[in-house]
């Protein structure tokens, strides 16, 4: 899998300077750089492996796509840490010894911590990964990949 757009994460948001509901551009350009250059990698090694296959989860693509149309996934809040504490529950981490704030319902959340996706979104992407087209997940999704070395 790749990374996801990590400046989106709530932690990376507080770190923006410009303002606090942006992502931070540069951490994200580094998890697109690392989604190429894996995908690279990949191909090459399997052009050079016989018999070697893969499946490359774009986490990028597909995270970018919640954040975009958030409702249509039922996401309410793509911005805060659902447990946390302070500005967007994200500048201290979620432990119980300090009384985080928790969310009235996390599968309306995309973010459970300063930096982890929520169960419900993590199901998301694991049904996305085993099921879906090669636009974000490629050559093959898991499914296919399951089949294809059994």
């Amino acid at each position: 899998m790749s990374v996801p757009p990590i400046g989106c994460c709530p932690h990376a948001r507080l770190q923006n300077l410009v303002t606090v509901s942006g992502c931070l551009t540069e951490l994200n350009d580094y998890a697109l750089a690392f989604h190429s250059m894996i995908s690279a990698l990949l191909q090459s090694l399997s052009s050079q492996l016989r018999g070697m296959i893969y499946s490359l989860g774009d986490t990028y693509t597909m995270t970018s796509i919640v954040l975009k149309e958030p409702l249509a996934f039922g996401i309410e809040n793509i911005e805060e840490a659902c447990c946390g504490s302070g500005l967007l529950d994200a500048e201290k981490p979620c432990y119980i010894a300090d009384r985080p704030n928790l969310c009235p319902n996390r599968s309306k959340y995309l973010f459970w911590d300063l930096y982890h996706p929520t169960q419900y979104a993590a199901h998301l992407a694991a049904i996305t990964l085993f099921t879906g087209d090669p636009s974000l997940v490629a050559p093959m999704n898991f499914s296919q990949l399951v089949q294809a070395s059994a």
